[in-house]
């Protein structure tokens, strides 16, 4: 009987043959010559890993979070270093409500339900209306670009929950002391 490293031996020295069974099992699929050669170097590298003859690359992937300095890097010379601190506060909020709520912050988590915990936590914390609104704002900008740069395709933002509040702001005018 076949165990799991005679099927990868056998995967490693016939991969054309593996992927062909699995290709004819999908709806009689035809694969190119193309799609064999990189399949079969795919699983050459796997099995290297498995054996220990290799080891395996770590994949960095960009979050959220990290994307925010990436994002302060791209606009340095477009925007102000004050416009851009603010993003630092929000990574500051983002960081604080990931750990306190226990909510992953990431694109493919932004939603409703971030939005509703999310300005629950700023509430608790003290903020005022416009300035939740304004991270808010900072959080909807950052996943358009995050689209834009093809690192999700999450468009929970564009909703209509996922709304900018605003509260009119009462001005106080001092007399002039003549």
């Amino acid at each position: 009987m076949f165990n799991e490293t005679t099927i990868l031996a056998c995967v490693s020295f016939f991969p054309h043959e593996y992927y062909l069974n699995i290709m004819r099992k999908r709806k009689n699929i035809q694969p190119t010559i193309l799609y064999f050669k990189n399949a079969a170097g795919e699983i050459t590298e796997d099995f290297k890993v498995f054996t220990g003859r290799k080891k395996a690359e770590e994949i960095v992937r960009t979050t959220l979070l990290s994307f925010i300095e990436i994002f302060q890097d791209r606009y340095k010379n477009k925007f102000t270093s004050s416009h851009l601190r603010h993003y630092n506060g929000l990574k500051m909020h983002l960081e604080d409500f990931q750990n306190k709520k226990g909510f992953r912050v990431d694109f493919d988590t932004i939603g409703r339900d971030f939005y509703l915990k999310f300005t629950n936590h700023l509430k608790e914390k003290g903020l005022k209306p416009n300035t939740i609104s304004a991270h808010i704002k900072r959080v909807k900008r950052l996943m358009n670009e995050a689209i834009e740069d093809k690192l999700t395709t999450n468009q929970e933002h564009h909703k209509r929950e996922f709304k900018i509040i605003k509260e009119d702001v009462d001005g106080y005018c001092l007399p002039d002391n003549k």
